[in-house]
C-alpha cells in the first residue's frame, strides 16, 4: 500500500485528483492539505511520511516553492518525490521550482486523463523502484 498527499487549495482539482488516483492506484492512500503550511505541519505534527507529493505552485500562506524548501531541510522529509502543478510557470520559476527540489513539474491545466497519464507514470515509478530484484 503507497500513500501520497495532495497539496491543493481547489476542490476540483482535488476531486478530480482523488478520481483519478483511485481509478490509477485503489489502493493508494491520499492525505491532502489546503496550502503548504497546512501539508508541512501535517507530516511533522501527525507524523505522515508520503510515497509521493503532489502540490500546486501557487497558494495562499506557503506555496509549492516554500513548501519544497522547508522539507527538503529536513532529513526525515527530503528524500520524498514532489511533483509541482503549475498550468504555465514562468521560466524562472521553472529554474526555482527545480532548484529547491522538484521530482518534475507538471504543466497542464488539471483534467482527468491528464491527471490519469502523470499518476500512471509516477505510480509505475513506485511499483518499479519497491519490488524486488
Amino acid at each position: 500500500m503507497f500513500t501520497c498527499l495532495l497539496v491543493n487549495n481547489d476542490l476540483e482539482e482535488l476531486t478530480i485528483f482523488k478520481k483519478a488516483l483511485h481509478d490509477v492506484s485503489p489502493h493508494t492512500i491520499c492525505f491532502t492539505a489546503t496550502d503548504g503550511l497546512d501539508g508541512f505541519c501535517m507530516m511533522m505534527d501527525k507524523n505522515i511520511i508520503p510515497d509521493y507529493i503532489f502540490i500546486e505552485l501557487d497558494m495562499p500562506e506557503m506555496d509549492g516553492i516554500g513548501f519544497l524548501r522547508e522539507i527538503k531541510g529536513i532529513d526525515l522529509l527530503k528524500d520524498i518525490p514532489v511533483i509541482v502543478h503549475a498550468v504555465s510557470p514562468l521560466p524562472h520559476k521553472v529554474i526555482e521550482i527545480k532548484e529547491a527540489g522538484a521530482e518534475a513539474i507538471y504543466m497542464r491545466r488539471y483534467n482527468y486523463t491528464g491527471i490519469c497519464n502523470m499518476l500512471n507514470l509516477y505510480m509505475n515509478m513506485i511499483f518499479v523502484n519497491l519490488s524486488p530484484n
